[in-house]
């Protein structure tokens, strides 16, 4: 810590003491000062932040990272300092660890007594230049750390505040705290009840057969995540885009199915020349009606520039975000999500798409909005209790899924020698022979006498005999037998999606 000062009239010295997430070596002097001029705080317009850091030895690999700052702050104190790390000690070797703490001081050259805003904001600018020094180290290393953020940090620090006179340097000065967060707070308590509300969603999720929109939730759920309790604003910028991505496409997969689209229709959306936006203005905004239009000031809009722009920016750019933006960023998909829901549960538009109003709002969200009137209910009631419909939109969700992989590259061809022999009844009383590939979703026609002909004389006698029971069963319904062979079939015509071919595998809506 150096002890040359200007010679103002007084100055505020603020001391923070922060461990880092990993020990690093970094050198032993002052390795950072840097100087703020009109800086937007009030009653501050000069700021110097300076960074020192320190080593403290702990008897355990994981020890409490509070005590260690505590630590740093006896052994950097004048007149209570304590032997400093020798880099040259190996830890191992004594059963000893090491952890680095970085002092951080701020001078405030225009007061000596700093509000409350003041030093918050100063303690970010001296955290955002112990990032850059921590980018600087991998840089020239290459070892991985993680930067250094509010939310990772303790929830308090300790803090050393003194008053710098030409007289004095103004220690031993005042030791306090500085409260970084309320994160443990947080997390160290139950949170609230669930309402009546919150109790019924619960159940409907956990219950649902099918959860296409979970996916959207989930990648949510990473965003706060990431933005509230690691501060990794970064990635919680490039999640919310995922997020909103994902809901979008999902509604738009639920839309065309209801609709009656096929798998091959609807992957054909999400060819490589239809971005994002090329597919919020084009097809939604006839189904769903409302405000698509990524330009202009409605919900979608402001996604688009304060959630998506932000994204290009960072993929494109490799922008750091601030806090604001972040925020911004997820508060963009939340009104995305509001607006979806509220085209969805327009009356309009409500008694079409009403399977997929359910799958996103579930029974609960419908019934508080008033939406289940006795004409409705029955309707909605064979959607509750028939689970068929909910297994084709999964088939249907996987073949698209499994149609776009196939498209863009990313899907290997069916293997004939892996595929699997079937032998196809339907209700009617046809048959058919197929060769179904379940790792690619791929299904091929194979004519009756080359599928025989690959059977051994043992297994075409299991199934003479078992062919009278299983017509018999297919009257009822449609039924699939896989059938063991000794050689692979010659095939006729291209491999399909499997939906077109097996039967039992059905994904279009009734």
């Amino acid at each position: 810590m150096s002890s040359a000062f200007t010679g103002e009239k007084s100055t505020a010295a603020l001391h923070w003491y922060i461990p880092l997430p990993e020990a690093i070596r970094l050198p032993q002097k002052q390795i950072r000062s840097t100087s703020y001029r009109d800086l937007p705080i009030d009653g501050t317009e000069t700021l110097t932040i300076s960074l020192y850091p320190t080593f403290v030895k702990t008897k355990t690999p994981t020890p409490s990272r509070l005590d260690i700052a505590m630590q740093a702050l006896r052994q950097s104190t004048p007149g209570n300092h304590r032997p400093l790390v020798d880099h040259n000690n190996d830890a191992e070797s004594n059963g000893r660890w090491q952890s680095t703490v970085v002092e951080a001081v701020a001078l405030f050259h225009d007061t000596c007594a700093p509000s409350d805003e003041a030093i918050s904001d100063a303690f970010d600018q001296a955290l955002e230049r112990i990032r850059e020094v921590q980018r600087a180290f991998y840089a020239a290393t290459k070892y991985p750390t993680p930067l250094v953020t509010r939310e990772q940090l303790p929830s308090i620090v300790p803090q050393l505040q003194r008053v710098i006179r030409p007289s004095n340097d103004g220690f031993p000065g005042q030791d306090g705290i500085f409260i970084v967060h309320m994160n443990t707070a947080r997390g160290s308590s139950f949170s609230d009840p669930l309402t009546e509300n919150e109790q019924q969603s619960f159940e409907a999720i956990l219950q649902a057969p099918d959860r296409p929109f979970f996916d959207y939730a989930d990648l949510r759920r990473d965003t706060v995540v990431a933005l509230e309790y690691y501060g990794n604003y970064r990635d919680a910028v490039l999640t919310a885009a995922t997020a909103s991505e994902v809901l979008l496409d999902t509604l738009l997969t639920c839309l065309d199915w209801e609709d009656r689209q096929t798998p091959e229709q609807t992957a054909q959306s999400f060819q490589s020349h239809w971005t994002i936006t090329s597919r919020v203005k084009a097809l939604y905004s006839g189904r769903l009606k409302g405000r698509w239009e990524p330009e202009g000031s409605g919900e979608v809009a402001t996604w688009h520039r304060n959630t998506m722009l932000l994204r290009n920016r960072i993929v494109h750019g490799g922008l750091s975000p601030s806090l604001e933006q972040a925020r911004d960023a997820l508060e963009g998909v939340s009104l995305l999500e509001s607006f979806v829901t509220e085209r969805l549960t327009q009356p309009e538009t409500l008694s079409h798409y009403l399977h997929t109003a359910y799958l996103m709002i579930g029974y609960p969200g419908l019934e508080r909005r008033n939406l289940l009137s006795k004409r409705r209910m029955t309707v909605l009631e064979p959607i509750i209790e028939d689970n068929d419909w909910s297994e084709r939109l999964t088939r249907y969700r996987t073949a698209v899924a499994m149609d776009r992989d196939r498209r863009d590259g990313a899907l290997p061809g069916p293997d004939v020698s892996s595929a699997r022999l079937q032998l196809i009844l339907e209700k009617n009383g046809n048959t058919s022979w197929a060769l179904w590939s379940e790792t690619t979703g791929l299904a091929v026609e194979v004519a009756e006498t080359e599928s025989l002909s690959t059977l051994s004389e043992e297994t075409k006698k299991t199934l003479n005999r078992s062919r009278t029971q299983l017509d018999c069963e297919a009257q009822d319904k449609a039924m699939v037998v896989d059938v063991n062979r000794v050689r692979d079939p010659a095939i006729q015509g291209e491999w399909l999606l499997e939906y077109h071919l097996i039967p039992t595998l059905s994904a279009m809506r009734p």
